[in-house]
């Protein structure tokens, strides 16, 4: 595995980077910017994926349920400057966001061919300097595939949390990664530009009970990779929310009569320890916890209500479109 450092300093932008897709980079993203939402923090979440199946897609029903494939202004048009990045903005389920849409696969053939832009990779981040003053954090979903919206997705963040699945697919993922980065960096730096993409952590993801996913920890782990000290499980619920699209905090308020979808039901007491590990991840960005502080996987119940004492924002129940 390629040596990188892995450091988490004035963290304000972070991408959610995995080398393919079903590795779990929109459950973190969307249910990221919800904790640090619910933690007092103005949030823009920002969709730079082409596909279904993305931000977009977790939260963006209702109303919002076309914005992937609509005619009106997407965020293709404000990465270009034909129009203001403000109004790509809708204010969402407790944070804001920008939405994606399926003309981000056509950037590389327009920033090609517009010769008023000089550094592809920069798009997004001349745009997110704009709103420095407007949001506390930034979180980023890209595409998983090699393209001109990933790299702008590091290039505005140089900070980025990597969602693993505990399998050969992952270590191989992982490697993939470190690569990437590595050849951005250097391609930037023949260039004249010098910058550090840092791997906040390596979560694992979609984990359960056989034998393999300790071993592939155990690998991970002597290979250098910073993990989080506690894995995501496989859980039902996760579906559930992803279906009634909404972040697993909205989730965890509402009873059955609320639900839209009939095989849908409430949240069990010991997947409360879902909503503890990602306020840990909201935690990492704020700079109060690093994963070398360990993680206690008893009494959740208890730590959740802890929780939600120390930060009454996760009380607050969010209208739902």
């Amino acid at each position: 595995m390629c040596e990188r450092t892995y450091a988490c300093y004035m963290v304000r932008t972070v991408a959610m980077t995995s080398e393919s897709g079903g590795e779990g980079k929109t459950f973190i993203a969307t249910n990221l910017s919800a904790a640090l939402a619910r933690r007092g923090n103005d949030v823009l979440a920002i969709d730079c994926d082409p596909q279904n199946g993305s931000l977009t897609s977790h939260i963006g029903g209702g109303e919002w349920e076309n914005l992937k494939t609509h005619d009106g202004i997407n965020i293709v048009d404000c990465l270009t400057g034909d129009e203001a990045i403000t109004n790509c903005i809708y204010e969402g389920p407790g944070f804001d966001f920008i939405p994606g849409h399926e003309a981000l696969a056509n950037l590389e053939q327009i920033a090609a061919t517009d010769r008023s832009i000089q550094m592809p990779q920069s798009l997004l981040r001349n745009q997110i300097e704009q709103l420095a003053n407007d949001y506390d954090y930034f979180i980023i979903d890209p595409p998983a595939t090699l393209s001109l919206p990933l790299d702008n997705a590091l290039f505005a963040s140089r900070n980025v949390l990597a969602p693993v699945e505990l399998s050969q697919k992952g270590i191989d993922n992982i490697r993939g990664l470190e690569r990437t980065l590595d050849s951005m960096e250097n391609g930037l730096e023949k260039a004249g530009i010098n910058i550090d993409i840092n791997i906040l952590s390596i979560i694992p993801n979609l984990i359960g009970d056989a034998n393999i996913y300790d071993a592939i920890r155990d690998e991970l782990k002597d290979e250098g990779a910073l993990l989080t000290p506690f894995s995501f499980r496989n859980r039902d619920v996760l579906k559930y929310a992803w279906r009634e699209r909404v972040d697993l905090f909205t989730y965890n308020q509402m009873d059955a009569s609320e639900f839209t979808h009939d095989e849908c039901r409430p949240m069990y007491d010991y997947e409360a320890d879902l909503l503890v590990k990602i306020d840990r991840l909201a935690q990492l960005i704020e700079e109060e916890w690093v994963p070398s502080d360990g993680y206690d996987d008893t009494n959740i119940v208890d730590q959740w209500d802890a929780i939600v004492e120390e930060n009454p924002g996760y009380e607050d129940r969010i209208a739902v479109n």
